[in-house]
């Protein structure tokens, strides 16, 4: 990904590295989903395994985080569990697709298929534990595409920018949105970003909005590289307000990688590298970003700290 590309094979292969990335971190959302629907109802449940082999579950930040070593309470809860083979999903198979959970309802939507992921979708649906059964939704007033984001707000499906054409010969991307509400069945169009067109940027609801930041053009190259701009949109103004990115440490770039909204603070990891005539550093910086007073802080790096994290979770603590 660091590599500049110009050419539009190498475009078609750095697209399709990204979208191995994005599918193996959104992997880990869709683990987290299917453990919540059939293990512990609709908790979102997180489970981890130290060299200790102590099983951490982590709950909803509005619910008590149990911790059990061995085959303590938690283990056992995990252990009565079962998997279930669902329902053929009404849509066509597909990676990339935006996935999230409602409370009630598995939402996918978008991504792309084909031998060469240049085949995009528009359409989506929506899975039901309690009755077992898929719907589909109505028709989106998007374009096809990939490389979205997709934010669940609470009550509210957001999905902004993209591909929306990928080939051999030619990327495009977008920089508008649409917003799909389960319970009327609806969805509305989203008020015109001042962000420029991109695809792959981190997202996350705050609790308040939702908070876009970095991203790619189409086809990475010396003359644009990564977005380090952001901006957040409020769902019930329907306004946008741009966000400036932090100064980085001198000879340090910002290239967002992963972000995580960490109960009032937002945090963003930024992978930099810097050339040197002998050598070439390289490293992440993180960085706080505290939405009320719209300021960011450099968080210092400790002893230990991982190279270059894939995903992050908040635990509520």
């Amino acid at each position: 990904d660091a590599l500049p590309i110009c050419n539009p094979d190498l475009g078609a292969l750095d697209a399709a590295i990204r979208r191995r990335r994005r599918e193996r971190r959104r992997a880990s959302i869709v683990t987290s989903v299917v453990v919540s629907l059939f293990v512990v109802a609709a908790l979102t449940v997180a489970v981890r395994r130290s060299a200790k082999h102590d099983v951490v579950i982590t709950s909803s930040p509005t619910t008590t985080t149990m911790k059990a070593t061995g085959t303590g309470g938690a283990v056992a809860e995990l252990e009565a569990g079962h998997w279930s083979v669902l329902p053929a999903a009404p849509i066509e198979a597909r990676i990339g697709a935006s996935v999230v959970w409602t409370g009630h309802e598995l939402l996918v939507w978008g991504g792309s298929s084909g031998s060469g992921g240049d085949v995009l979708h528009a359409d989506g649906a929506a899975y039901n534990p309690s009755t077992g059964r898929w719907r589909v939704l109505p028709p989106s007033p998007l374009s096809p595409r990939t490389g979205q984001a997709g934010v669940w707000t609470g009550s509210e499906l957001v999905i902004w920018g993209g591909y929306d054409h990928v080939s051999a010969s030619s990327f495009h991307v977008t920089n508008d949105g649409a917003a799909f509400d389960p319970v009327t069945n609806r969805w509305r169009v989203l008020a015109p970003s001042p962000l420029s067109p991109r695809t792959d940027p981190v997202a996350v609801w705050t609790g308040d909005e939702v908070l876009i930041l970095g991203g790619q053009p189409a086809v990475l190259n010396d003359a644009i590289g990564n977005f380090s701009d952001g901006a957040v949109y409020n769902p019930t103004s329907d306004q946008w307000t741009l966000i400036a990115p932090p100064t980085p440490p001198d000879g340090h770039s910002l290239t967002w990688r992963i972000g995580l909204q960490a109960g009032a603070e937002f945090l963003a990891w930024s992978e930099w590298v810097a050339p040197t005539p002998s050598r070439t550093d390289a490293g992440i910086d993180l960085f706080g970003y505290d939405e009320a007073t719209g300021r960011w802080r450099l968080i210092p790096p400790e002893p230990g700290s991982l190279p270059a994290p894939e995903d992050a979770i908040w635990t509520g603590a």
